[in-house]
């Protein structure tokens, strides 16, 4: 009994440590294959202007992936008109060439970090622009590509 109450205790804390998620969208690509302008465009609520958030992809792709990396493109335009765009460069396999994301199904899942801390500068409505900066025009062994956005420990 004494086990049980230690592992449900461990359960709690650890549940009570991970942020909580505001939004969160999955996009499926079609044969796994994500074409160069086939743009992810999201609309995110955000309802409290105070809080920090922090802003992530989700990767998921098969063995087939041809690259150790990934490259986008991420805008956000906020609900007052102005804007913030970046592009990013994700390593995806480690020095001896081995993929570093979780195993999932085939393939494997990265939590790729965007922002972190990140203050909306108004409540509202805000756009979100997700591209491939991939030099192939269809990119193949991309199962979906993800994006959440969650509230900052910080």
């Amino acid at each position: 009994m004494r086990r049980f109450l230690s592992f449900l205790l461990i359960i709690i804390v650890f549940s009570g440590c991970s942020s909580p998620e505001i939004y969160s969208y999955n996009e499926q690509f079609t044969n796994h294959i994500w074409n160069r302008f086939d743009l992810i465009e999201l609309e995110v609520p955000i309802r409290d202007e105070e809080a920090l958030y922090d802003l992530a992809i989700d990767f998921i792709h098969t063995q087939e992936y041809p690259s150790d990396h990934i490259a986008i493109n991420f805008t956000v335009y906020f609900s007052s008109g102005g804007m913030r765009s970046r592009d990013y460069e994700f390593k995806l396999k480690d020095i001896k060439q081995q993929w570093t994301g979780k195993p999932i199904g085939e393939g494997y899942h990265h939590v790729l970090p965007l922002i972190s801390s990140l203050k909306f500068p108004e409540k509202g409505v805000h756009r979100i622009r997700i591209e491939s900066k991939m030099t192939k025009f269809d990119l193949p062994g991309v199962e979906s590509v993800g994006f959440k956005v969650l509230k900052s420990k910080d």
